[in-house]
């Protein structure tokens, strides 16, 4: 019995004309994600943390708060 799992596909992304997308794209998701997290999370953006358990835990919680308000508002 073999697993017959498809490819995931990225719906906005395409490739065209046989060329490879550019890395750019991925780096501006990352980018735009960071920017959510300033811009909602002043908090974070300078550590004022000093024991890095509490820290990573604030970030966590700070990408997850983000995480639900885009699929919950979309």
């Amino acid at each position: 019995m073999r697993p017959e799992l498809r490819r995931r596909v990225c719906k906005h992304r395409r490739q065209t004309a046989g060329r490879k997308l550019n890395k750019k794209v991925c780096r501006y998701v990352v980018e735009r994600s960071f920017s959510w997290y300033q811009r909602k999370c002043r908090r974070l953006a300078t550590r004022w943390e000093r024991q890095s358990k509490i820290f990573s835990g604030l970030v966590l919680l700070g990408f997850s708060l983000i995480w639900i308000d885009r699929l919950l508002l979309g």
